[in-house]
């Protein structure tokens, strides 16, 4: 059995203290298959509901499943998707332990220098994103293994450079 926790901000409400609109828990999916298929209907009757709305306004955010991310493309159409940059982190930790088998040292380092507050997630805009991405290539991933370094430029970058481009290099999934 698997969740699906959706969470929306309202934006027509601000927090006094932070000026900030607040995160609610919305529609809760429980489900017994993770298939495109499956999450399409848990949102196509979200985006039925949102008929109306213009999904070019809307940005919809997820980790990196593949046919997840796939269900939030068909039924939102135009919408903005960005990626859970805590979830990407996670990930990619995982895979240069237990896939890759990178020891600890290279492993904080890539991370550090990927989502660390000086990494390629820190970059403001395109521009500096890609002049991090390329100074990262020829000192750090030189030295990684291969395996790594086809994760890090075919997962990864394509991944944070879409959500520099939404405005949501610091995106993560609320935690409550």
């Amino acid at each position: 059995m698997a969740v699906t926790v959706s969470t929306y901000q309202n934006l027509s409400v601000d927090r006094v203290t932070s000026g900030t609109a607040p995160t609610f828990i919305g529609p809760l999916f429980i489900h017994g298959k993770s298939s495109t298929e499956t999450y399409n209907v848990f949102f196509g009757s979200i985006a039925s509901r949102l008929q109306y709305a213009n999904f070019t306004e809307l940005r919809v955010g997820s980790d990196d499943e593949y046919v997840l991310r796939k269900s939030i493309q068909f039924c939102f159409p135009g919408s903005i998707h960005v990626a859970c940059r805590r979830h990407l982190n996670i990930n990619a930790a995982h895979y240069a332990q237990d896939v890759v088998g990178m020891n600890r040292q290279q492993r904080n380092s890539f991370i550090q220098a990927v989502f660390g507050d000086a990494g390629i997630t820190s970059c403001p805009d395109l521009a500096s994103f890609d002049v991090k991405v390329a100074k990262l290539q020829q000192d750090l991933l030189s030295r990684l293994p291969e395996q790594m370094q086809q994760y890090f430029h075919n997962r990864l970058v394509p991944f944070l450079r879409d959500n520099i481009a939404a405005g949501c290099s610091d995106w993560t999934i609320q935690r409550f």
